[in-house]
């Protein structure tokens, strides 16, 4: 029996038949169907810090989805002010990731972020200009697990004296009283010139030297970020029992 291919006719009907399609549309349907393109949600738009210092660094952060067939890199444009800053991100399909831009500002005002058709904003409260200068200002790093000096010894902790020119603030006092106190000592350092201590956190190897120094220096002032509770500024070693 022969093979019988379609006729001219036939074959003619068929070319017919898809110009028909594609003119339609019908085509165009048919590829996204099997495999659309790249597509993305962009969503959640914040800021790290609403109020921050000239100079303070910002992070601007937006969530991206590539809700499409394919992969894909998506071009993100964040307005901040007046100055556009970009950011691309490629995503397989379905993947989201968190687009994050770092940014900082000098000027005093109200920066406006806008992406995607989102906005937020974040103010710089003072102008560089206009910010204190610190000069001859010296730190002597007084308590260290890591030595620096032969002759200071070194334990779990951290203190570090800083010497201005209207104050002696000491930094955290490390984690033994002793030990703080031996290497003031070696280091020439009079506890009782020291006007105020800063207190960053309540851990023991930042404050386990502080019964020691009151010892010597009681009516030293203290200044916190409020580590503890219901006390962030404390006077006399009598106050400090209260902590």
């Amino acid at each position: 029996m022969k093979n019988r291919g379609l006729g001219t006719a036939a074959k003619l009907a068929v070319i017919l038949i898809v110009i028909a399609a594609v003119s339609a549309g019908g085509y165009t349907t048919l590829l996204l169907r099997n495999g659309a393109g790249a597509a993305f949600r962009v969503e959640n738009l914040s800021i790290s810090d609403p109020e921050v210092e000239p100079g303070q660094t910002v992070r601007i952060s937006t969530d991206v989805k590539n809700t499409g067939g394919k992969a894909g890199t998506k071009d993100l444009e964040f307005e901040v002010g007046e100055r556009t800053e970009k950011q691309s991100v490629t995503l397989k399909p379905g993947e989201r990731k968190t687009v994050t831009l770092p940014v900082s500002r000098g000027g005093k005002g109200i920066y406006e972020v806008a992406v995607s058709g989102m906005t937020r904003r974040f103010e710089v409260l003072s102008d560089v200009a206009g910010a204190k200068k610190l000069e001859n200002v010296r730190i002597m790093n007084v308590f260290n697990n890591y030595g620096h000096h032969p002759d200071l010894r070194t334990s779990w902790g951290f203190s570090c004296l800083v010497k201005t020119k209207v104050k002696n603030i000491l930094f955290d006092t490390g984690g033994s009283g002793e030990i703080l106190m031996g290497n003031m000592e070696e280091m020439g350092i009079d506890p009782g010139n020291i006007d105020a201590v800063f207190l960053s956190h309540i851990h023991g190897d930042h404050v386990g030297g502080l019964k020691k120094f009151l010892e010597v220096n009681p009516d030293v002032t203290f200044t916190s970020r409020s580590p503890f509770p219901k006390a962030s500024r404390m006077r006399s070693r009598r106050q400090a029992r209260n902590w």
